[in-house]
């Protein structure tokens, strides 16, 4: 390298961590929340530093990669250079392409509510987080003027709002005689564009032509849970001789014109059906799929003494295992490209933390008998924000604690996460996780390990710059290099 080279330094902004692994590694920078991937012999020379000679990289360039000759050193130690100054971590950059959101969400101003209209269902699955079932009390069910009166004041709340959207759960939402009636209302909104989007939840099993038809003239988005390619794993969870009644049910929708996604709850036990549920996905017609990991919720609480749930596999293990399904099949980014996981991917590299929105804006999970929670997640009596039999909906929002207790949780103010490495990355896990696992609303201690891997498992996906990750479906990135 040229004596004027030899003499620049690369100057960081403030001393990162380095993670390795095999010949890899991370380079992280906590406060600045950006991250790089670059080889082991590369990222070791800045570990613990602020500032490293250009001299110093070129040794290493030669001792590691055979660069001899100095117009290779340049142009390597310029790629270096402007990994660090996209990813604002130089002190002579002037602007980032990713600018850090300094541990906090960017808030989107949508409004959100999940809304069961009962408790009922023709399953009953051992990791629902509404204890539901065929045996639920429809006692206190709303009517359907009192559902309907729900919906409307959604609506008032979302005005002017960028995004509202409402999906209709339970239970099984199929079992009400009056579901048709409902769907139809709601559609009106949707049609005035005061909602943006309607999904209808549901295990398929009760579809029939003239429900499939009225969603259809609705348009009427529907998820379908299928954990399964065959009977053999889909039944684990869902029970016996449920498989081929939601086969039929979703062709039934498709043939319809139903816009079909499929969620797919994943386990220790259905883990390795991963691609193939893709591929049965993709053969019956349907427009999205994602994977779900088991919520530590309701029936699926570890403290529940009747449950016979499979295991809980690891975040990491669940994003490693769409990796490389992606990575051998990039044409399956179709249907998971508003996955949770290319989400969460898209989190990561936006510097936006991994927590979800609650108590940012609108959210709402109402209970058929008219109880309100922020989340389904979040079912606790000590979370409940009142009744919209009792209350307007508009009231609950404006004037309640909780939602603000929500919004203000922040680990990095937890004296337990505040000098981990990826305190800005870190969503804090599910707060209803939280609440129900140790009552607390803040992360378990017994689970950050489990969320700190998740989170690095995404850093190393992206450091190693898969091919199915297109500038269309992330945005475009800052550029990462691997030497």
């Amino acid at each position: 390298m040229n004596e004027q080279s030899s003499n620049f330094k690369f100057e960081l902004i403030e001393s990162p961590s380095i993670l390795i692994k095999d010949k890899r590694a991370l380079v992280i920078f906590p406060e600045t929340q950006a991250f790089l991937g670059f080889s082991k012999s590369i990222a070791s020379a800045f570990a613990n530093r602020r500032s490293v000679p250009y001299s110093e990289i070129a040794s290493v360039l030669i001792k590691n990669f055979n660069l001899s000759t100095e117009s290779a050193i340049e142009r390597t130690l310029l790629k270096i250079e402007n990994a660090f100054s996209n990813a604002g971590v130089l002190k002579t950059t002037k602007k980032s392409l990713y600018p850090p959101q300094n541990g906090q969400e960017k808030i989107i101003d949508h409004a959100v509510m999940n809304l069961s209209i009962t408790e009922r269902c023709n399953l009953r699955c051992s990791h629902c987080y509404s204890d539901a079932g065929i045996s639920a009390s429809r006692k206190d069910e709303m009517n359907t003027k009192e559902i309907t009166k729900i919906i409307d004041n959604f609506c008032k709340i979302g005005i002017n709002r960028s995004t509202v959207d409402l999906a209709i759960t339970g239970g099984e939402p199929l079992l009400r005689k009056d579901i048709i009636e409902i769907v139809q209302y709601v559609a009106k909104f949707q049609q005035k564009e005061k909602i943006s989007k309607i999904m209808l939840n549901s295990n398929g099993i009760l579809v029939d032509d003239s429900i499939a038809n009225a969603l259809a003239n609705a348009k009427v988005h529907v998820a379908v849970s299928l954990d399964g390619s065959n009977p053999l794993t889909h039944e684990i969870i869902r029970g016996k001789g449920t498989f081929l009644p939601t086969i039929k049910g979703i062709k039934l929708l498709i043939d319809a014109g139903v816009w079909v996604g499929i969620n797919m709850f994943v386990h220790n036990r259905n883990a390795n059906d991963i691609e193939n549920t893709l591929e049965l996905a993709q053969k019956l017609g349907v427009k999205a799929f994602t994977c779900f990991n088991l919520l530590r919720v309701g029936r699926a609480n570890p403290s529940n003494i009747n449950n016979l749930l499979p295991e809980r596999i690891t975040d990491s293990s669940l994003y490693r295992i769409q990796h490389d399904i992606l990575i051998r099949k990039p044409k399956k980014i179709n249907l998971m490209k508003n996955s949770l996981f290319l989400n969460q991917l898209r989190r990561i590299r936006n510097r936006i933390p991994t927590r979800c929105g609650i108590g940012r804006h609108p959210t709402f999970y109402i209970r058929s008998n008219g109880d309100v929670y922020p989340c389904l997640a979040i079912y606790s009596k000590d979370y409940q924000i009142g009744n919209v039999k009792d209350t307007d909906l508009s009231q609950l929002w404006k004037f309640n604690r909780i939602y603000e207790k929500l919004a203000n949780r922040n680990p990095i103010t937890d004296e337990r996460c505040g000098k981990c490495e990826l305190r800005k990355f870190c969503g804090n896990g599910c707060p209803g996780e939280n609440i129900q696992l140790t009552g607390q609303l803040m992360t378990p201690v017994n689970i950050c390990k489990e969320l700190k891997d998740g989170i690095l498992e995404l850093m190393w996906i992206l450091a190693e710059n898969p091919p199915y990750l297109s500038k269309k479906q992330l945005g475009p990135p800052p550029k990462q290099i691997i030497l």
